[in-house]
């Protein structure tokens, strides 16, 4: 390409060279051939001219690097122009989009699942004597909501609900007596019983397993439900 584009060039250039000596030999060719020169003197100064705008055009818009002392008070008056005018809803929008940033995938398959606000089974594993309160918690939210919402990560079910507890999304309650068939199944699973043969090593008492529920908090159910796009859902894990 870069070759044929040279070729044309260089055409154009002996064409241009060969009808001005043509001109040079016809009666008022001389003059001709001046008034072309002043037309393509006065064409590359426009084109000159045009270059030197665009390239000042473009440094004038070249980003500078800010003051971190003025981004910071930038960033703060758009916040404080926002809180002077936007509505209810926009606050909940802006609240909506604060939290989604904070969440990963596999988060995203819990909250779908406990979006319905039913509740579910959640342990947690102690160390300390039978009776009176614990000397130490040695895992904190087991559930099999990670199994039922197929997450990725099964292992990180704990991280997982414990980080959409501290957003708000979940929350823990007391145990629920419907849900005994799934506290015994979740103690008796083998990360279980090899997590509790080592918590009676270290404290002499068997492992206390405290049970627990976890939901979607309102907020949980109003985001999945709000936020969700239609025609979107979540897939089973095949």
């Amino acid at each position: 390409m870069a070759e044929l584009t040279r070729w044309r060039s260089n055409q154009a250039t002996e064409l241009v060279k060969n009808l001005r000596g043509t001109l040079n030999r016809l009666p008022m060719g001389q003059q001709v051939n001046h008034v072309l020169d002043l037309a393509e003197d006065a064409l590359i100064d426009r084109l000159r001219d045009r270059m030197n705008l665009a390239v000042s055009n473009f440094s004038a818009a070249a980003p500078e690097i800010a003051d971190p002392a003025i981004q910071a008070r930038q960033m703060l008056g758009e916040l404080v122009d926002l809180a002077n005018r936007q509505s209810k809803e926009d606050a909940r929008q802006h609240l909506y989009i604060l939290i989604l940033r904070q969440l990963v995938p596999d988060e995203i398959r819990i909250i779908s699942a406990l979006s319905d606000g039913a509740t579910h089974a959640l342990i947690h594993v102690a160390g300390g004597p039978p009776i009176g309160p614990v000397i130490k918690r040695v895992l904190n939210n087991y559930s099999y909501i990670g199994r039922s919402a197929s997450i990725r990560l099964e292992e990180m079910i704990p991280q997982y609900l414990e980080h959409l507890i501290r957003l708000g999304l979940v929350e823990t309650g007391p145990e629920d007596k419907s849900l005994e068939v799934k506290y015994e199944v979740m103690s008796n699973d083998k990360t279980i019983r090899a997590l509790a043969k080592t918590v009676e090593k270290e404290f002499k008492f068997p492992a206390r397993i405290l049970r627990r529920t976890i939901r979607a908090t309102e907020l949980g159910r109003h985001l999945w439900h709000d936020c969700l796009p239609e025609g979107h859902s979540v897939q089973p894990v095949i």
